[in-house]
């Protein structure tokens, strides 16, 4: 028996410390299945009361961990071992009991690819700095920020929906969209992913239908299904969304939802044009459909986009949601979101319980790249820049790509969307390329046939690599 004797200045009782080093005697080893244990014995080891040794042991036998044998005492219990196991708690089989549903394994890999340094990045929320310099844009705002008494004031500042004069920011930046709002109406979020759940935990509720465009990534995740909201996809045909769906899905008793990207559609690069537009918020108006409408993507064009749904929207149906991370550098991960009267009390509370105040130093780095315009001088920088950089990316494709896929040069802005002929599985693509991350077919729905990559993210020379490694797996394929 080990010189170990229970604290008896301690706040814990002596027979449950007592008590506590007999199980770690188990689980170590020392005590053995079938080992003998007398009270006499540990009362003098312990120096402490017969009493007090039988209060331990009484605690143990409760537990499983020790036994008594007639005639024979007390002795550790042929499953003590696993009585001590099943007092920790098997967090694994406590987290898939949770209510958030789980991403495949597809996504594992994913996740695990995006986050390695080693890997050859094909997609990516960050631009191409060889390209695009967002250094400069991020140094000019420090600059602009660069009052350390300012700096030091906001640090202590609270804000729950977004500090005032960004708000007010946003509302003007909002103007040149062709969107008329007031600041009580803007609330900031620290991501686009805060923005999402506090809306999804807002308004999803189990059996709505949840309507989003086919292939958007939304669909090869478990956030919908955990609110128990059924997720229908709006068919891609001919080239275009098929948005006459809506009217034979939607049921002005069932409640449903619309999540739309009108620009720049992750990951099909698909932008609606202004006709379409205007049909899908004719028919918006006509079932009463509510629409979350993303436009996270919106500035980067070689053509002005039509102005969002939210431009046009007479009737309060539309929440809009922008950002500046998608476009700029993904360390300013501010969202903002522009909620219809009807919704603001209850979007305000379900922030306050879900996520409370916002990061001030982040709000005011936003609010100088809007008021002193170095967010416009900077996007406009990289639009002067897309037309080189698409057809460059373009010609990159029809060197590798070419009799293997096919895709729509025009809707190369922000992502590339190529579908393979048949008989190559994507999938395989993905997981016989272990060091590049691009989206394969799991991200987009069975059958796709399709590989996704971001257009701006990594340099054209580590594209040009990451398609041979493609191309050469594809080529495996066929042969």
């Amino acid at each position: 028996m080990s010189n170990w004797k229970p604290d008896k200045n301690s706040e814990i009782s002596l027979y449950k410390q007592i008590a506590s080093h007999i199980r770690e005697q188990v689980k170590s080893g020392e005590l053995t299945r079938d080992g003998r244990l007398s009270v006499r014995r540990c009362a003098k080891a312990y120096d402490v009361s017969h009493i007090t040794v039988i209060e331990a042991f009484d605690l143990l036998k409760s537990e499983g961990v020790l036994e008594s044998i007639p005639r024979s005492g007390t002795r550790v219990s042929g499953n003590a071992w696993q009585r001590l196991l099943s007092n920790t708690p098997d967090w694994g089989k406590i987290a898939l009991s949770g209510r958030q549903a789980s991403n495949d394994e597809y996504w594992a890999e994913a996740a695990r690819r995006a986050n390695s340094p080693d890997t050859l990045k094909l997609s990516g929320l960050s631009l191409d700095p060889a390209t695009f310099h967002p250094e400069e844009l991020f140094e000019n705002t420090i600059k602009a920020v660069g009052d350390p008494v300012k700096m030091s004031k906001t640090a202590y500042e609270y804000s729950i929906f977004g500090l005032p004069h960004l708000r007010e920011a946003v509302v003007e930046h909002l103007r040149q969209y062709g969107i008329e709002t007031d600041t009580d109406s803007v609330i900031i979020f620290n991501s686009n992913v805060d923005s999402m759940f506090a809306v999804f935990n807002s308004l999803l509720r189990p059996g709505m239908n949840f309507f989003v465009m086919e292939y958007d990534i939304i669909t090869r995740t478990g956030i919908v299904p955990t609110f128990g909201s059924i997720l229908q996809s709006i068919p891609l045909s001919g080239g275009r969304y098929d948005f006459d769906f809506l009217r034979s899905r939607v049921k002005r008793k069932e409640s449903s939802m619309l999540y739309i990207s009108c620009t720049n559609h992750i990951p099909t690069g698909y932008t609606l044009d202004q006709r379409e537009r205007d049909d899908l918020m004719d028919i918006c108006n006509e079932l009463g459909l509510p629409v979350l409408e993303v436009d996270t993507y919106r500035d980067f064009w070689t053509e002005r986009p039509p102005q969002p749904l939210k431009a046009s929207d007479e009737n309060d149906l539309v929440l809009y949601r922008g950002n500046f991370s998608n476009m700029t550098y993904i360390g300013l991960r501010l969202s903002w979101m522009v909620i219809p009267e009807s919704l603001k009390n209850r979007i305000h509370d379900v922030k306050i319980q879900l996520f409370g105040s916002n990061s001030t130093l982040l709000e005011e780095m936003a609010h100088e790249m809007l008021v002193k315009k170095h967010y416009e001088n900077y996007m406009a920088k990289v639009r002067s820049l897309l037309p080189a950089r698409i057809d460059a990316l373009d010609a990159l494709m029809h060197k590798y790509l070419d009799g293997l896929a096919v895709w729509n040069k025009k809707d190369i802005v922000y992502n590339v969307w190529v579908r393979f002929n048949p008989g190559i599985d994507t999938n395989r693509l993905f997981m016989e390329c272990p060091g590049i991350y691009f989206g394969a077919e799991k991200a987009f729905g069975s059958g796709s046939s399709h590989i996704a990559f971001s257009a701006l993210s990594a340099p054209l020379g580590e594209i040009e690599l990451g398609l041979k490694y493609i191309v050469s797996a594809a080529e495996k394929q066929q042969f």
